[in-house]
């Protein structure tokens, strides 16, 4: 038996490696979906969601372009394999002259990905700059009446601006906490662990195969677990995320569904030399995966190796100056 691993770290190069390929970057018109499946990407369909598109580009088919923002960070635990990913989405309307026109682009992020201590920095400076300005204005005696006013009627406008800032981010903040519990009564995350959450959630198997043809069929699951949205630019105005993530999470569903299949199904791992596994058994650990198995291997193992023997006798006559041959030693390989 021999046992292999499998750390973080080697996932992660390898995704590093595919994100600066450009691996991580998939476009999708109708074309691409199923014809049973009856929603349709054009802006009749997607319009349902966003009235503004349909208005503003009715009956136009739609492309939409997904890349990955950042290399996946994938991570092994007990109960499988973790897959973050930070992504953007591109809309694009087809015109009749077949030209794209971006009509918004949205970013998936992790749960944590807010963005609330920046604001929090943001209105805090914010405060001091309007405290500023209220001292100075204290010492501005000889300032034109009007401009006071102005000054004044400007700044209780900043004040009501940093109001409602502080009020989003104290219901941003009391969502966050919300969501933190019910996961840790479900039993999915204690409400005191930190980190990113996943976005996917899968498994790894490895079956024996009795056909001498491949070493082994490896095979796994995907699940959706998580899918957060924020807008970066709309030419229609602003978007109603929650829609849009409902209609992404169920259409990432479908897409996870005939994935799961071909997982499932399985991909058989190149021959090596006759060899194959037996009894694999893979277990997930905390930051790394061991696969422990037998090998079977065929004999005669025939083996593309250099014979040193053979390669002696080849060096060992040599034919002198004079015609006689004399039995050397040769040297031995360095």
């Amino acid at each position: 038996m021999f046992v292999i691993g499998v750390s973080d770290f080697l996932v992660n190069s390898a995704a590093f490696v595919y994100f600066t390929g450009n691996m991580f970057r998939v476009k999708y018109t109708d074309k691409t979906i199923p014809k049973e499946v009856p929603f349709r990407l054009n802006t009749q369909n997607v319009g349902s969601f966003l009235p503004e598109l349909k208005r503003q580009f009715p009956g136009s088919p739609m492309e939409l372009h997904l890349e990955a923002r950042k290399e996946p960070k994938l991570h092994f635990h007990p109960e499988g394999l973790d897959v973050s990913i930070l992504g953007r989405a591109e809309a694009f309307v087809v015109l009749p002259d077949s030209s794209l026109v971006p009509v918004f682009t949205l970013s998936v992020k992790r749960k944590q990905e807010k963005g609330g201590e920046k604001s929090k920095r943001r209105g805090e400076g914010g405060n001091r700059e309007g405290e500023e300005e209220e001292e100075g204005g204290g010492g501005g005696g000889g300032r034109n009446r009007k401009r006071e006013e102005e000054e004044k009627g400007e700044r209780r406008r900043r004040k009501g601006r940093r109001k409602e800032g502080k009020e989003k981010r104290k219901e941003q903040e009391k969502r966050r906490r919300t969501e933190e519990e019910e996961d840790g009564k479900d039993g999915r995350r204690p409400p005191t662990q930190k980190g990113p959450d996943c976005d996917l959630t899968g498994q790894i198997s490895l079956e024996a195969v009795r056909s001498g043809d491949s070493l082994a069929k490896v095979g796994g699951s995907l699940a959706l677990k998580d899918l957060r949205l924020s807008q970066e630019w709309s030419r229609i105005g602003e978007i109603k995320l929650f829609s849009l993530e409902i209609l992404l999470k169920l259409a990432g569903h479908v897409a996870l569904a005939g994935l799961n299949r071909k997982l499932r199904a399985g991909k058989l791992l190149p021959n090596i030399y006759g060899a194959r596994l037996v009894d694999p058994e893979v277990s997930m650990h905390e930051g790394y995966m061991l696969i422990k198995t037998d090998l079977q291997l065929p004999l005669p193992l025939q083996l593309p190796l250099p014979n040193p023997v053979l390669w002696a006798a080849g060096r060992a006559d040599r034919v002198e100056e004079g015609g006689s041959k004399k039995r050397e030693i040769p040297p031995s390989p360095a």
